[in-house]
């Protein structure tokens, strides 16, 4: 319920000169569709057909949580902060202690769907609904529905000195944030945003990124030998890698994989610079690869030498940061820079009915790399999803990878 007070936490933007008070220019009104859009956005009035509460409370708390699983980050001497998206527009930082909202963020890809939430029309189409005659009903709109990835840093007193985030949208997009949350109690730093504005076309992608599909993939923050300042001795710099994403041509309710998908989105892995953005490499897949990808020290040096993705179409991949020599990985890993990482696929189903919707875990007993993953279309939960004949047969399985 504090989250309903109408306080005055700060909501931002991006603009024309980076990260921007949202409000502070008359071009942010006109993206929403008017002062009317950013009063409703802001809780100071309620939606067409709604009345506001007593004075000084917002309309409503905040629209619904699908997706996005919160990020909590524990900042020691009490302070705890929570990070989550939400589908009425807003990115939110929400103080764990008293449930105060600290600030919020609204992507300018998404304010042209805010006036659909204040007119609450056209109503959401869900399936199997039969529609009422007389009504206009649409797919549902989404925003930062995805799931928050993170980088944690903390010093040799165990204090952090690190905190940065990065937001995905899932449904809601195809852009990825990277925002600085270091210090709780400060305004967000904006790191970087990267991917395509549009959900429907390429106009706008950053460049090296038209290829991305809706960002379902949590980015994962690590650190690689091979990635590393060039000093003598070197210290490793962070990266964050994901999967490609998601594309609309799985939404087909067919037991196969749909031959539309041949020219999807998100058949990529992305390896970035988890500060600055730069893209450092781009790992092409068979399929769309949707979920988060898995990473292994197989040395227990602090440094990930290979990571793992699965695409949709039942493939499974190693990504070689480093090469291994022996079974026995004691002095024996040796690390890649970056232009000879590669990615090597090592395992796919059989047929062409079961997908990789869930992220594979790895563990290892010194060389040997064990990958767990499951199968089974997590979009598709409704037996109307179903019209074939056949069950699929969805399996658990376990790999045994050896890289050397």
């Amino acid at each position: 319920q504090m989250a309903r007070q109408n306080g005055t936490r700060p909501l931002w933007t991006f603009g024309d000169t980076g990260m921007e008070s949202l409000g502070s220019d008359a071009a942010h009104a006109v993206a929403l569709g008017g002062d009317t859009m950013m009063s409703f956005l802001k809780g100071d009035i309620a939606g067409a057909d709604e009345v506001m509460p007593d004075t000084g409370l917002k309309a409503s708390v905040h629209g619904d949580v699908v997706h996005s699983r919160p990020l909590t980050i524990n900042y020691g001497a009490g302070k705890i902060m929570i990070f989550y998206g939400v589908n009425d527009g807003i990115y939110r930082a929400v103080d764990a202690t008293d449930g105060t909202e600290k600030w919020g963020f609204m992507a300018p890809e998404h304010m042209d769907r805010i006036q659909r939430l204040y007119d609450n029309d056209p109503l959401v189409q869900y399936t199997g609904q039969t529609p009422e005659v007389g009504l206009d009903y649409a797919a549902k709109d989404y925003f930062f529905d995805g799931s928050t990835g993170q980088l944690l840093e903390y010093n040799d007193d165990d204090a952090l000195v690190r905190a940065h985030i990065y937001p995905t949208q899932r449904r809601g997009g195809r852009m990825v944030y990277g925002f600085d949350v270091t210090d709780p109690d400060a305004d967000p730093t904006l790191l970087w945003r990267l991917g395509c504005p549009n959900l429907d076309d390429d106009v706008g992608c950053s460049t090296g990124f038209n290829d991305i599909g809706q960002t379902w993939s949590t980015p994962v923050g690590v650190v690689v030998a091979g990635y590393n300042d060039g000093l003598d001795p070197a210290t490793p710099k962070p990266i964050i890698m994901f999967g490609g994403g998601f594309d609309d041509c799985l939404n087909e309710d067919a037991a196969t994989y749909p031959t539309a998908c041949s020219g999807a989105k998100g058949k990529k892995v992305y390896v970035l610079d988890a500060e600055t953005g730069t893209l450092l490499r781009t790992f092409n897949t068979d399929a769309p690869v949707i979920t988060d990808i898995g990473f292994i020290d197989v040395d227990f040096d602090g440094n990930v030498d290979f990571g793992y993705a699965a695409d949709v179409a039942g493939g499974l991949y190693r990504i070689n940061f480093a090469d291994l020599a022996s079974a026995d990985p004691e002095n024996a890993v040796s690390e890649l820079p970056v232009d000879e990482w590669t990615i090597t696929k090592i395992g796919q189903t059989a047929g062409n009915q079961t997908r990789f919707y869930n992220s594979p875990t790895v563990a290892a007993i010194k060389g040997n790399i064990f990958v767990t993953i499951g199968t089974g279309d997590r979009e598709r939960p409704l037996q109307i999803n179903y019209p074939y004949q056949e069950d699929v047969q969805n399996r658990f399985y376990a790999f045994v990878d050896k890289p050397y």
